[in-house]
């Protein structure tokens, strides 16, 4: 009943402001869910900052969207909360599966290809600005997500300012920049407080290649594709290996100093694999071996080393600073690190320091079959 009773009391059609540190998460979830089922439209805190979500299928909804937001032209971004949800809007490709796995929720704003169904077919065409795309966001704050959950669909993710106005992070941010008509079409406000003022999230448009970053974000890595291949045996894989210095030349910022090569992919997709292609292709050996044990393998190559490390074995932060791989990180060295995924707690700062930081992905997609994507990080 206490639920009940905190949804009939607060919603009567007009604006509500309800404080996240005086109600359960619960409650608000609840009332957020039947505002947006009845058409009407919230501002939410987000990862970044205030947010609008309205039902992007409710005619009602989106005329409330467009009197705070007059005029505007740039298409609206749709909020999911999981990748299956995601998957009824979005045709899903081995990249954004790849960023979906590795950084998100966050700050992220992707731009996919739009799937042709009853689900896309429902959305009100004003939103979105073209037939073949859509945005999404998996934002990282669990409240938004519990009420995508149970709404069971996206739901609208615009910041909450007007077209020429700036992003909102607190609520007096909202409340100065709408004037007494555009409020009456605010019916609730859920209040978490002043924000950290970070940056607007980063928006890539994964559908060509090499990926586009539309807006970026300081504070956040971009995952660019640059390639993507199909290997149907280990040879190709090694092949790819032995020719991965000429694919990446063109995307190097300066051919001096040391490069980085991430190696993502399950055990057996091919990673060892392709570092042996890569060291056959500046050694006289063909036979690298495999580091899962020792950790670090070195291959000398003049006053050049190539490093294959492997993180494998390793559980934690702790564990992967004690390796020192920066020491290697200097001159003309190659760096090899497999089990990447676990390397992505340093991945920023490496981005910082190092403008040719790269990525293999090798994506398992049958016994001999691998689809290899090559990425750079910037």
């Amino acid at each position: 009943m206490i639920g009940f009773d905190f949804i009939h009391l607060l919603y009567n059609g007009s604006m509500r402001i309800i404080r996240t540190a005086d109600h359960e998460e619960k409650d608000i979830v609840r009332l957020a869910t039947k505002i947006l089922t009845d058409g009407g439209l919230i501002i939410y805190p987000s990862d970044t900052c205030y947010g609008i979500g309205i039902d992007p299928g409710n005619k009602r909804a989106v005329d409330k969207l467009f009197k705070l937001k007059p005029g505007r032209v740039k298409p609206v971004s749709l909020a999911v909360n999981h990748q299956k949800m995601l998957a009824d809007y979005i045709s899903i490709n081995t990249f954004i599966e790849f960023i979906n796995d590795n950084f998100l929720p966050g700050a992220y704003t992707l731009v996919g290809r739009k799937e042709n169904n009853l689900q896309t077919d429902s959305l009100d065409k004003r939103l979105f600005k073209t037939n073949n795309t859509l945005a999404f966001r998996i934002i990282d704050r669990q409240l938004i997500n519990e009420v995508i959950n149970r709404f069971g669909k996206p739901i609208t993710s615009t910041s909450a300012n007007p077209p020429d106005g700036k992003s909102s992070y607190s609520l007096d941010d909202i409340l100065k920049q709408f004037d007494s008509k555009q409020k009456k079409a605010i019916d609730l406000i859920i209040d978490a407080g002043q924000l950290m003022p970070v940056p607007a999230s980063l928006v890539l448009d994964t559908t060509q290649v090499p990926s586009q970053v539309i807006r970026p974000n300081s504070q956040v890595i971009a995952p660019i594709l640059l390639n993507s291949v199909i290997s149907d045996s280990p040879d190709k894989t090694f092949e790819f290996g032995r020719n991965l210095l000429s694919s990446v030349m063109p995307y190097f910022n300066s051919s001096q100093g040391h490069k980085i090569f991430l190696l993502f992919g399950s055990l057996g997709a091919g990673k060892t694999q392709l570092v042996k292609g890569f060291v056959s292709s500046s050694t006289s050996t063909d036979q690298a071996l495999s580091p899962s044990f020792r950790l670090i393998n070195e291959y000398q190559v003049g006053q050049q080393l190539i490093i294959h490390a492997d993180l494998w074995r390793l559980e934690n932060k702790a564990e992967i600073e004690g390796l020192k791989l920066e020491n290697y990180f200097k001159e003309e060295n190659i760096i090899f690190i497999e089990w990447a995924e676990k390397y992505l707690p340093f991945l920023s700062e490496t981005v910082k320091k190092n403008n040719n930081v790269f990525g293999i992905y090798l994506n398992h997609l049958s016994q001999l079959k691998r689809e290899l994507l090559l990425l750079k990080f910037i």
